[in-house]
C-alpha cells in the first residue's frame, strides 16, 4: 500500500503536461535504402549534438524507416551504420525548434571501416505533417531591433495580428483570428500561461537568455490543446562543452531619442531619461576540479539582467472644472460638442404624463448653500486649469501635468542539463522576475496613484527516456507563480474621519486615510479619488507523460496532461460613484439636458459600487489527452490523423465559497394581495396589452451559494466531460521540390483569462459589497434618496457577507447582481488551412516560397456577460408602446422586497415589468455559451534563411474577422466595451459584425545582412599586410538587421456614455438601466477622405477625421442604427521601420566585442492614433494620440566571450 501511494503521488506529479512533450524540440525522421531503392532495416542510426557531443540512438524497422524525436535544436551529425555497409555520416544536421525534418539516407556497399561523409543542407519543405507557422531563430533573436522584449518577434509571422507585443488580458495579440488572451505560450516545452487573466508571467527569459522561438498558427497536432488560434514556443539557451558568456549593457538616453509629439504639440519639454538594461550570461558543462566532469554530460547555462533607469514627466492631460463650475455656474458651459448646458433642479420634480419634469435653476447657477459639503471638499481638491478647453467645451483637457513612473526590474533564468546515458536525458529550468513601480502624484492629493509589486516564478523538470530505438517515453512537469499586489490610494495624509460618510462607506474602504470614494463620470471631467488594494496570487502546477513509437510507417503518439490552477484573488477596500446628467435634466427619463457635474455638486450619484477586501480561493483544474497517428502513406504523402480530449471541471473554492445562477430554481412568490394585471392596465389608460410571462409561467432563478444548506455541493455548474476535437492533415509533395499541406481541426477553448468567475469586486459572498440604487431614485426621478455622503440609504444595496442563500438573497432582492454562470462554456473553434509551399534554388542561395489559405470558426463562445433579465426581443414586443413604457404603475412584490432597493418601491415603470424575473434588477452572469466568430485569412510569405550573409523574410496578411461577442473578459468586445450587448433585446446578430480589433493587412519585411568584407568574407578575408589588417578592422564585422511593418487601422466604434441624453430608450437593456447605446445616423455623410496627420488636433489645415454631423444619440425610445463597429470606416494605418547597425571587433579566437546602435521607429513617423468616438465629447472625430512612439535609440555594447 505505501508503494501504490507513492506511485500515486509521483503520478500525479508527473502526469498533467503531455501535450507539449515534443513542442519544444525536434525530430528526424527518414529512409534507410541501398543502391537498387530497397529499404534496409535493422540499421543502426546515430544523431551526434556536435556542440555538446550528447548522442541519441534509433535503428530503422521492418519498413525500413526510423525516428529520432526529442531532439534539442542545434547541430547535429547524423551516423547510420550496418552490416555489409559502408558507415554514412551526414554533418551540418540543424534543428530549430519544432522541426520535422525528413532525410532519407542512401547506403552503399563495403565495410564498415569506410565511410561515406555527406555535407548538405537540410530540407527546407516541411513534408512530415500539416503544421504551419514560423521558427524565429537565435540570429533573428540577437540582431533584429524588439524592444528588449523577445516576445514582440510573434509579429515576424504571418497570420498573426494585433497592436500589442505579446498576448495578456489587456492586451491585443492574436494568432489566426484566435480570441485575445487565448494564445498559450510554452516554455522549454511547459504551459507558462497564468490562471487569473492568462498573461504571460513576466519570469520569462530575457533577449539574450532565449535560444529560439516558434509560432504555430495552424495544423498542429492532438498533442496541442486548451489554446485559440495558436501557441507560442519558446526555448531558452543552454550550456554546451564549451564555456561561453556575455557582458552587456544597452543604453538609452533622451538625448538620443526624438522629442514625443505631444510633448512637441502642448509646447512642452523633452523629458530627461536615462536607461541602462545591463545583464551577463554564462554557460558550459558542469566542472567540479578533481570531483566531476560534465563535458558530454552536464550542461548549465545561466542569465541575469536589470534595468536601472530614472525619468522625467511626460506630458499629460486631464479635464478639471472651470472656475465657475466649481461655484455652481454653468451659465457658459458647454457640452455635447458646444451645447449650452441647461441644469434643472431634481427637488421641484413634478409628474406631467408618464414623465417628471422640473424647474431651471435660475440663471443656470446653483446656489452655494445647494452645493454638498463633499463635493465642495472634492472640488476643493481639483486644481485650477491651466490652459484654455477645448474648442467647443468649457472643461476639457484644460489642464497639463506631468507623470513619471519609476521601476527597475530584475530577472535571471538557469538551465540545466543532464544526460545520464544516450537513453536517459534531464533538464531543469528556473526562472525569477521582480519589479516594484510606482507614480508621481500630478493632478490633486485627492488622485489615485498605484503602487505595484511584481513577483513571478517558473520552473520545470523534464525526463526523456528512450525505451527502445523506436519507442520513447517522455514525462514533463512544470510550475509557475506570478504574484502582483497593487495598491492604490490619494495621499496618505488625506483623512476622511470627518467627512460625513455613512459607516458603510467606511466598512468597504477599510480605513480613514488614503483611500476615499472615487467620483467619476461627471461629464468630462476627470475622476478623483479613489483607492483600492488588489493581491493576485497565481500559482499553476502542470505535468505531462507521452509514449511514442515507430510501428511500420506509423508513428503513434499518445499521451495525457494534468494542471491545476490555484488562483488566489483578494481585491477591495473600494468604492466608485458616477453621476449623471439625468439628476440635473429637465425630464425623468432624461430628455439630454443637464450636466453630470451639476449632480457632482448637488451630491446626487446614480450608480455605482465597492467592496470590502476580500475575495476567493480558486481552483481550476484541466485534464487533457490525445491519440496521434502521423502515417507515411507513401513516399510523397503523410497523413496526419488525431483526436484529444479536454475537459475543464467547473471552478472550486477552497471554502466552497462559488456562487452561481441557479435558474432551475422556481419561486413562489406571488403578486401582492390587491395587485392585479387588469389594474395595471387600467392605470395604462385602459390599453389591452400581453402580461408577462413570469405570471403565467412562474418566475425563476435565484442566487445560488455552495456549502449552504440549500446548495451543499461544490459547484452546481455543468461539467462538459465528453469534447473529444479531432485533428486531421496532410503533407503531400507532389512535386519535388512542392509540397501541399492542409487540414481540418476542432480546438476546445479555457474559461482561465475571465477574470469575472474569480475576483471579489464582481462576486457577492467573500466580504461586504455595495451596489449604488440605479439612478439613485426609488420613484422614477421624483425625489433622490442617495447622496454622497449616503451612498447606501438605510443600508439599501448593502450586501453583508453571509454563509446562508436565503439572507444573501434577501439582502439582493430589488437590486441587480453579477455572478458566474451555470452553462458555464468557452466554446470551440474549428479550424482549416490550405497552402502550397516551394522550394526555389540549393544551399545557401535556396529561398522557400509559400502561400495559404488559413480559417477559425468559433462557436458558442463564452459571453463577457450575459443579461438574464433582459425581455427576448423586447423591441418588436415593447417598442410600439413607446414613451408609454414610463408609465408609472403599481409594483406587484410592493412590501415583499425592502422598500430601500430599487424593484422594491410603491411603483415601478409599466416596462420595468417585463424583466425575465421582478424580483431582481439586471441580472448578468459570466461565461454563458453562445457567440461566434468567423476569421478568413490568405497570405503570401517568401523566405530567404541565412546563407551568403544574408537572411530576409517577407510575408502578406489579408484577413477579415467578424464576430458578436467579442473577446472573454470585455476587453475587446463589439463595441463600447462593458456595454458591448445587443439593443433593446435583439439577438446576438444585433452585433454581429467587423470585430472591433479587425487588422485587414498586414506586410511585414524583416532581413539580416553582413558586409561581405573582413576575415571568412568576400573582401579583406585573408588580409596579408598590416594595412590590409587595419583596414579589415575598420571596414569589417559590419552587419545591419531591420524590420518594416505596415498595417491597417481597426474599425472605428462610434459610441455614447453611460451618462449620455438618449441612452434610456436607446438600449432597452430594461426600462430606467443607465446604461450606453449606439448613436444613430442622421443621413449625413460621414467619410471625410482625410489623413490622420490632418485630423489630429491642432493640425494646421485640421478636418475631422470622420463626419460629426453624421451621427446623433437616440431620442426617446429610439435605438442606434450605426453596426457595432464600422465596416467602412477604419482608424488610420501604421507602418514602422526599425534598424540595427552592429560592428563585431574579434579580440581573440573566441572572444567579440559587438557595438551596435538600434532605432525603433528610426524615420520618426508619427502614427496617427484612433480618433475619438465619443459622441458627446467635443473631440469626437479628433485624434489626440499617436499610436507608438517617436524615435528611440539604444546604443549597446556586448562582449562575448
Amino acid at each position: 500500500m505505501k508503494f501504490s501511494a507513492l506511485g500515486l503521488v509521483a503520478l500525479a506529479l508527473f502526469i498533467p503536461l503531455i501535450a507539449w512533450a515534443q513542442l519544444s524540440n525536434a525530430s528526424i525522421s527518414g529512409v534507410a535504402r541501398d543502391n537498387t531503392g530497397a529499404v534496409i532495416p535493422g540499421v543502426k542510426i546515430t544523431a551526434v549534438n556536435e556542440e555538446t557531443g550528447v548522442q541519441r540512438n534509433a535503428e530503422t524497422n521492418n519498413e525500413g524507416r526510423y525516428l529520432l524525436s526529442d531532439l534539442l535544436p542545434g547541430t547535429y551529425k547524423l551516423i547510420a551504420s550496418f552490416a555489409g555497409f559502408k558507415q554514412l555520416e551526414r554533418e551540418g544536421v540543424v534543428l530549430r525548434v519544432g522541426d520535422r525534418v525528413a532525410l532519407d539516407l542512401a547506403m552503399e556497399v563495403g565495410t564498415q571501416t569506410e565511410r561515406i561523409t555527406v555535407v548538405g543542407e537540410v530540407p527546407l519543405l516541411r513534408t512530415e505533417d500539416a503544421e504551419t507557422g514560423l521558427v524565429i531563430d537565435s540570429r533573428r533573436i540577437q540582431e533584429l531591433p524588439s524592444g528588449r522584449n523577445p516576445l514582440a518577434l510573434v509579429h515576424l509571422a504571418p497570420n498573426v495580428n494585433g497592436t500589442a507585443d505579446q498576448g495578456g488580458w489587456s492586451t491585443d495579440l492574436r494568432i489566426n483570428g484566435g480570441r485575445t488572451a487565448q494564445v498559450e505560450y510554452v516554455l522549454n516545452g511547459i504551459p507558462v500561461t497564468t490562471g487569473f487573466h492568462h498573461d504571460v508571467p513576466a519570469a520569462v527569459p530575457s533577449m539574450e537568455a532565449v535560444s529560439e522561438i516558434k509560432v504555430l498558427t495552424n495544423g498542429f497536432s492532438a498533442e496541442f490543446g486548451r489554446l485559440s488560434g495558436g501557441a507560442v514556443t519558446v526555448v531558452t539557451r543552454a550550456g554546451t562543452n564549451v564555456y561561453r558568456g556575455r557582458v552587456y549593457d544597452y543604453f538609452r538616453s533622451d538625448r538620443l531619442n526624438a522629442t514625443p509629439w505631444n510633448t512637441n504639440r502642448l509646447g512642452g519639454k523633452k523629458p530627461p531619461s536615462h536607461s541602462h538594461n545591463y545583464g551577463a550570461n554564462l554557460g558550459g558543462p558542469v566542472r567540479i576540479p578533481g570531483l566531476y566532469s560534465g563535458r558530454d554530460r552536464t550542461f548549465f547555462f545561466v542569465d541575469y539582467e536589470t534595468t536601472r533607469s530614472t525619468t522625467g514627466g511626460s506630458i499629460v492631460q486631464a479635464s478639471v472644472p472651470s472656475m465657475l463650475e466649481r461655484q455652481g455656474d454653468f451659465s457658459q458651459s458647454l457640452l455635447d460638442r458646444g451645447k449650452p448646458v441647461s441644469i434643472f433642479d431634481p427637488t421641484t420634480g413634478r409628474r406631467e404624463g408618464t414623465r417628471i419634469v422640473r424647474d431651471p435653476f435660475p440663471g443656470n447657477r446653483i446656489p452655494a448653500a445647494r452645493i454638498n459639503p463633499v463635493a465642495k471638499t472634492y472640488m476643493n481638491h481639483f486644481p485650477e486649469p491651466n490652459r484654455a478647453p477645448l474648442a467647443l467645451t468649457s472643461n476639457e483637457l484644460n489642464f497639463i501635468g506631468a507623470v513619471a513612473t519609476t521601476g527597475n526590474p530584475q530577472r535571471w533564468t538557469g538551465r540545466l542539463d543532464q544526460n545520464w546515458s544516450s537513453r536517459h536525458v534531464t533538464q531543469f529550468n528556473v526562472g525569477h522576475y521582480y519589479l516594484f513601480r510606482t507614480q508621481n502624484r500630478w493632478l490633486s492629493p485627492l488622485q489615485e496613484v498605484p503602487e505595484n509589486d511584481t513577483y513571478s516564478w517558473t520552473g520545470s523538470l523534464s525526463h526523456t527516456w528512450t525505451l527502445s530505438p523506436n519507442t520513447l517515453i517522455t514525462l514533463r512537469g512544470g510550475a509557475v507563480r506570478h504574484m502582483i499586489y497593487e495598491s492604490t490610494g490619494v495621499d496618505p495624509s488625506i483623512d476622511i474621519s470627518g467627512w460625513g460618510f455613512q459607516q458603510e462607506v467606511i466598512n468597504l474602504l477599510g480605513t480613514y486615510r488614503g483611500r476615499v470614494p472615487k467620483l467619476e463620470r461627471a461629464d468630462a471631467i476627470t475622476a478623483l479619488g479613489g483607492g483600492k488594494v488588489t493581491d493576485f496570487r497565481d500559482t499553476s502546477y502542470s505535468g505531462s507523460a507521452s509514449f511514442q513509437k515507430l510501428l511500420g510507417r506509423h508513428t503513434i503518439k499518445f499521451g495525457y496532461e494534468h494542471r491545476r490552477y490555484y488562483i488566489n484573488t483578494p481585491a477591495g477596500g473600494n468604492l466608485s460613484m458616477s453621476l449623471d446628467r439625468a439628476n440635473t435634466s429637465r425630464t425623468a427619463p432624461t430628455d439630454g439636458t443637464g450636466s453630470g457635474l451639476a449632480s457632482f455638486l448637488l451630491g446626487l450619484p446614480n450608480s455605482g459600487g465597492g467592496a470590502q477586501y476580500a475575495g476567493p480561493a480558486c481552483l481550476q483544474t484541466y485534464h487533457g489527452a490525445f491519440l496521434q497517428n502521423d502515417f507515411k502513406a507513401s513516399s510523397k504523402l503523410t497523413l496526419n490523423l488525431g483526436v484529444r480530449w479536454d475537459f475543464e471541471p467547473p471552478m472550486t473554492e477552497r471554502f466552497n465559497r462559488v456562487y452561481l445562477w441557479d435558474p432551475d430554481y422556481r419561486w413562489d412568490w406571488k403578486p401582492s394581495p390587491g395587485w392585479s394585471w387588469d389594474a395595471v392596465l387600467r392605470q395604462m389608460g385602459g390599453i389591452q396589452f400581453q402580461q408577462p410571462e413570469w405570471l403565467t409561467k412562474g418566475i425563476y432563478g435565484r442566487f445560488a451559494a455552495m456549502g449552504t444548506k440549500d446548495y451543499p455541493q461544490r459547484t452546481i455548474a455543468k461539467a462538459r466531460p465528453y469534447q473529444l476535437g479531432p485533428k486531421v492533415g496532410f503533407a503531400w509533395q507532389f512535386l519535388p521540390k512542392t509540397v501541399m499541406r492542409g487540414g481540418y481541426g476542432v480546438n476546445y477553448l479555457t474559461m482561465t483569462g475571465l477574470e469575472m468567475l474569480n475576483g471579489a469586486p464582481w462576486n457577492v459572498g467573500y466580504g461586504d459589497l455595495g451596489s449604488l440604487l440605479s439612478t439613485g431614485s426609488l420613484d422614477g426621478g421624483l425625489t433622490y434618496v442617495t447622496s454622497l455622503q449616503t451612498p447606501f440609504p438605510q443600508g439599501g444595496g448593502y450586501v453583508r457577507v453571509v454563509k446562508d442563500t436565503s439572507t444573501l438573497n434577501a439582502q439582493l432582492l430589488g437590486g441587480g447582481i453579477s455572478l458566474q454562470e451555470t452553462d458555464q462554456n468557452p466554446g470551440m473553434e474549428h479550424v482549416v488551412h490550405l497552402g502550397i509551399q516551394r522550394e526555389v534554388g540549393s544551399g545557401a542561395k535556396a529561398w522557400v516560397f509559400e502561400i495559404a489559405y488559413s480559417g477559425n470558426f468559433g462557436r458558442k463562445l463564452a459571453w463577457p456577460s450575459k443579461g438574464l433579465h433582459i425581455m427576448p426581443n423586447a423591441y418588436y414586443v415593447l417598442g410600439p408602446l413607446g414613451d408609454k413604457l414610463n408609465t408609472m404603475v403599481s409594483n406587484p412584490f410592493y412590501g415583499q422586497i425592502a422598500s430601500t432597493m430599487g424593484r422594491g418601491a410603491q411603483q415601478l415603470r409599466f416596462g420595468q415589468l417585463f424583466v425575465n424575473n421582478p424580483l431582481y434588477g439586471d441580472i448578468w452572469t459570466f461565461g454563458a455559451p453562445g457567440g461566434i466568430a468567423n476569421y478568413n485569412a490568405g497570405y503570401l510569405q517568401a523566405e530567404h534563411r541565412f546563407g551568403k550573409g544574408f537572411t530576409f523574410l517577407a510575408n502578406y496578411t489579408i484577413s477579415k474577422l467578424l464576430n458578436d461577442v467579442g473577446t472573454m473578459d470585455g476587453q475587446f468586445a463589439q463595441g463600447r466595451q462593458v456595454d458591448a450587448h445587443p439593443q433593446a433585446g435583439l439577438p446576438l446578430g444585433e452585433i454581429y459584425s467587423l470585430a472591433k480589433t479587425d487588422i485587414s493587412q498586414k506586410l511585414l519585411i524583416n532581413y539580416l545582412f553582413e558586409l561581405p568584407v573582413g576575415r571568412g568574407k568576400l573582401l579583406l578575408g585573408r588580409p596579408q599586410s598590416q594595412a590590409a589588417k587595419v583596414l579589415q578592422q575598420v571596414v569589417g564585422g559590419w552587419h545591419v538587421a531591420g524590420t518594416s511593418t505596415f498595417r491597417t487601422g481597426t474599425p472605428v466604434v462610434i459610441e455614447l456614455p453611460r451618462t449620455a441624453p438618449g441612452r434610456l430608450g436607446g438600449n432597452w437593456w430594461n426600462i430606467n438601466q443607465g446604461k450606453g447605446t449606439r448613436p444613430r445616423f442622421t443621413g449625413q455623410p460621414y467619410h471625410t477622405n482625410v489623413s490622420g496627420h490632418t485630423a489630429f488636433i491642432g493640425a494646421p489645415n485640421f478636418q475631422f477625421y470622420f463626419n460629426p454631423k453624421a451621427f446623433r444619440a437616440p431620442e426617446g425610445m429610439e435605438i442606434g442604427d450605426i453596426p457595432s463597429s464600422m465596416p467602412d470606416l477604419r482608424g488610420p494605418s501604421f507602418s514602422q521601420w526599425d534598424l540595427t547597425i552592429m560592428k563585431d571587433f574579434r579580440l581573440r579566437e573566441r572572444n567579440t566585442l559587438q557595438l551596435r546602435c538600434e532605432a525603433t521607429n528610426l524615420l520618426n513617423h508619427v502614427n496617427a492614433g484612433m480618433p475619438d468616438s465619443d459622441l458627446t465629447r467635443g473631440t469626437f472625430g479628433v485624434i489626440q494620440r499617436v499610436n507608438g512612439s517617436s524615435r528611440t535609440i539604444t546604443v549597446a555594447a556586448k562582449l562575448s566571450f
